[in-house]
């Protein structure tokens, strides 16, 4: 295959506005497409080496499986093993248990699948995965699994059942990728609404090797136009595959019409662009660990300046690791392991380790009895683990005092049933945890299908839900005294419920309650408590200042609670609810503080407004002093 500097020159214009987009550099808002340029190149370049050994009789399934294995393997694993001492001594335990995980199936070419399952590739959380940007590897190596043996089968028939071959896998892949019944995480994550993208590479290999066009420095300029233009342009706003389709086509357009004298030849070209287009892969691989890891030790946005400086780190640890550690393994024949059942037997034997080193560190939970869970625990929480505990009742992971689904026999005692979504969660967290201070009261939950309400359009479709709701609750209502509707009011469907349950209720003699709208923050809290940390140099062992966490908590809260109080209380006041205001429990208009972490320094809340056990317990305290679930 004749080398081509302007592919190489390519790759950096794609690989340094991913480096740029995941540094936070809001210019490159659209820099995440330079891994759609990726994938083009990819399939390019490896569709033409495929098929010039099956015409010249060369092909071998296991000699392209090693030339894999010396191009990836190397560099992959060094970055990855040199992720473990930093994730140990930085994350905490959710976090270490993740990152033990994606261990395992970045080693099995995998991670894809793992992190659609996660969260959103675009999301804060996400910016914190050291090894995210593996998904993209994931999705070339599962293609090259199939493609090759495939494609050896389409041209024994001919090269024009092989081009029709690639033509329809493509079209069938872009047309799932838009039509298909996906979320956004599964068309952005999983392979087959991504290999049209190699596809594409793939068809600009046939057509250079069997029907070659002539240069046109037009299209060639306007393919690199396109690409430039979804760099700056797009924005994680912006739709898959929608964000795609530019800078696939703009890569196809160079492929095919760039000529060395043509001025975009010439630009990618450039020494600068070729020097760093050779060393890209291992720089794909290092930006994102070390963009994590300072997200992680910051506790809050690192600088710009330090962002930019680990970006220019990533291209130096890149050009060290091109040189002494993806260079030796190349070549023909390689300086390191130059036999095929060494490079195999060394590449199964690092697979092997990191599946089990990621195993033992997912199934040791984290390690919680790590220093660094010791000294921030209390209160820089981690808030994953924390929003999953405050289920543990609800869901069965903790033993109950009692049968969620009834009340049980008649003690004399109030049954209070909580209705609402997850903000009824800690309401229920909070008496639940202080049966102490509420000896009267026997408490339930339960969650309304609020999707329901949301999308009824009459009568009719209301009453539906109303039998829905009737159908689950049977057991717990025809035994309930009182009920407390809680939960976040603003969303869609949520105040649609008033429409005939209460009404309901009242018939039935239960006594009802309408929880306002719990206390919002605009900043969440977890981030609120990093900064306060950071700035007072916190090592986890001196007293955490709760003034000044509260008086934090009060400037960040939203408006959301008291505007919507008006509206809820009108609401009560219609269906003869008594009227409880969330927002005194949390928040003090005279003092200008919102409980931010409790008296004993721990946090009350894991994210925007949900409270941790910690801080229901807490919350449940003040209910019960100043009788604000007045209850018998």
């Amino acid at each position: 295959m004749k080398y081509r500097r302007d592919i190489d020159g390519l790759r950096a214009v794609a690989v340094v506005p991913v480096i740029l987009f995941h540094g936070g550099f809001s210019l490159f808002s659209g820099g995440f497409v330079g891994v759609d340029v990726f994938f083009v190149i990819s399939g390019y370049l490896i569709t033409t080496i495929l098929l010039g050994d099956m015409e010249s009789g060369t092909y071998s399934l296991v000699r392209f499986y090693e030339r894999r294995a010396r191009r990836i393997l190397p560099a992959l694993f060094l970055v990855m093993a040199a992720c473990i001492p930093f994730a140990w001594a930085w994350m905490l335990q959710t976090q270490l248990k993740d990152f033990f995980e994606s261990l395992t199936v970045t080693s099995l070419f995998s991670s894809n699948f793992l992190f659609y399952s996660e969260s959103d590739y675009f999301a804060a959380v996400a910016e914190e995965k050291p090894l995210l940007h593996t998904w993209s590897l994931a999705v070339e190596e599962q293609y090259y699994l199939l493609f090759p043996p495939l494609l050896a089968v389409a041209m024994r028939w001919g090269r024009r059942v092989a081009l029709w071959f690639i033509l329809v896998c493509a079209i069938a892949s872009i047309a799932y990728a838009t039509l298909g019944n996906l979320e956004p995480e599964g068309r952005f994550f999983l392979t087959h609404t991504r290999i049209w993208e190699l596809l594409v590479g793939s068809l600009c290999a046939y057509v250079m090797l069997y029907h070659p066009p002539k240069g046109n420095a037009l299209w060639a300029a306007i393919g690199l136009g396109l690409i430039v233009f979804a760099i700056f342009a797009f924005s994680h706003d912006t739709p898959y595959p929608a964000f795609a389709i530019p800078p696939v086509a703009g890569t196809a357009l160079i492929i095919l019409f760039a000529t060395p004298d043509s001025m975009t030849a010439r630009i990618l070209s450039m020494r600068a662009f070729v020097g760093i287009g050779l060393i890209s892969f291992s720089a794909y691989l290092w930006h994102q660990p070390l963009f994590a890891f300072a997200r992680i030790k910051s506790v809050v946005f690192p600088d710009p300046w330090l962002m930019a400086l680990l970006a220019v780190l990533s291209l130096v640890l890149a050009a060290v690791s091109w040189r002494y550690v993806e260079q030796p393994f190349r070549g023909a024949p390689a300086r390191l392991l130059p036999s095929r059942h060494g490079i195999f037997g060394a590449s199964l034997a690092g697979m092997l380790a990191f599946v089990l080193v990621g195993y033992y560190g997912h199934e040791k939970d984290g390690f919680p009895d790590r220093e660094i869970i010791r000294n921030l625990s209390q209160p820089m929480i981690d808030a994953r683990y924390e929003r999953f505990r405050t289920w543990d009742v609800l869901t069965g992971e903790v033993p109950a005092r009692f049968d969620l689904a009834d009340f049980g026999e008649d003690t004399g005692k109030a049954n209070v049933l909580l209705v609402g979504d997850s903000h009824s969660k800690g309401l229920f967290n909070a008496i639940y945890q202080n049966p102490d201070m509420f000896p009267n009261v026997n408490i339930r939950q339960i969650s309304m299908n609020f999707g329901c309400y949301e999308h009824a359009n009459d009568k009719a479709e209301l009453e539906a839900c109303l039998e829905e709701f009737l159908s689950i609750s049977a057991t717990l209502l025809a035994k309930t005294t009182h009920v407390v509707f809680a939960a976040r009011w603003h969303r869609p469907g949520r105040l649609n419920i008033m429409e005939n349950v209460p009404a309901m209720l009242q018939d039935r003699g239960i006594k009802m309650y309408l929880a306002g709208q719990n206390v919002e923050y605009d900043t969440e809290a977890p981030v609120m408590i990093h900064e306060i940390a950071r700035d007072i140099r916190f090592d986890g062992k001196m007293a955490f200042p709760r003034q000044r966490t509260n008086k934090k908590f009060y400037s960040e809260r939203s408006e959301l609670a008291l505007n919507m109080a008006p509206e809820l209380q009108q609401i009560a006041q219609a269906h003869n609810m008594t009227y409880l205001d969330r927002y005194a429990l949390v928040c003090d208009d005279t003092v200008q503080e919102c409980s931010g972490i409790t008296p004993d320094g721990k946090a009350v809340s894991y994210d925007y407004g949900h409270w941790t056990l910690a801080g229901s317990k807490y919350f449940g305290q003040i209910i019960a002093e100043r009788n604000w679930l007045p209850v018998p």
